[in-house]
């Protein structure tokens, strides 16, 4: 990997205008349930992917300060690498309960 992605932890957030076309394409239940973006970034894209729709958002997020930045839109984020984070099934607190 090139310096600028190495400085950026390989960090390419997705466009916002992605995320539109993205959200065209998904159909949310109508009852209310939990969406888990394992690299959220700085949340932008997973708030545009999930609007409209009744869900509890979390998140995960390696690079400390995007962890934080995500935490300001949505107060469940994680701040770690997605491949060794472990969160039992129990953790995801949906509506469903």
């Amino acid at each position: 990997m090139r310096f600028v992605g190495k400085s950026r932890l390989g960090f390419y957030p997705l466009p916002l205008s992605e995320a539109q076309r993205i959200r065209r394409f998904l159909c949310f239940p109508g009852a209310s349930s939990s969406a888990l973006d394992p690299c959220v970034g700085d949340c932008g894209a997973f708030e545009v992917i999930t609007n409209g729709a009744a869900v509890l958002r979390y998140g995960i997020e390696l690079d400390a300060y995007r962890a934080e930045q995500a935490r300001q839109r949505i107060p469940n984020i994680v701040q770690g690498n997605a491949l060794e984070v472990q969160c039992p099934v129990e953790c995801f607190r949906g509506f469903y309960t």
